[in-house]
């Protein structure tokens, strides 16, 4: 998965996510069930406008809180 950027500040287009199947796969079959389940659920998703967005409140919220627990350190 890759996030894209808007092509310019001027753009209608906004951030965009980018589905990559793996570079290792053992069969051709394996990549293309990865093809078609993220087909699938970019269908789901559109078709029922879920909204994934985080408030930034939040991600500030969970990054003090790992800072305290020292994550990166444990």
């Amino acid at each position: 998965m890759r996030f894209k950027s808007p092509p310019s500040a001027d753009s209608e287009i906004g951030w965009r996510v980018e589905f990559r199947p793996l570079d290792i796969q053992l069969t051709d079959f394996e990549n293309a069930a990865l093809t078609v389940f993220v087909g699938m659920m970019a269908n789901i998703i559109n078709d029922f406008s879920f909204d994934f967005i985080v408030p930034i409140s939040n991600v500030d919220e969970g990054m003090k809180l790992c800072q305290e627990q020292d994550a990166l350190l444990k």
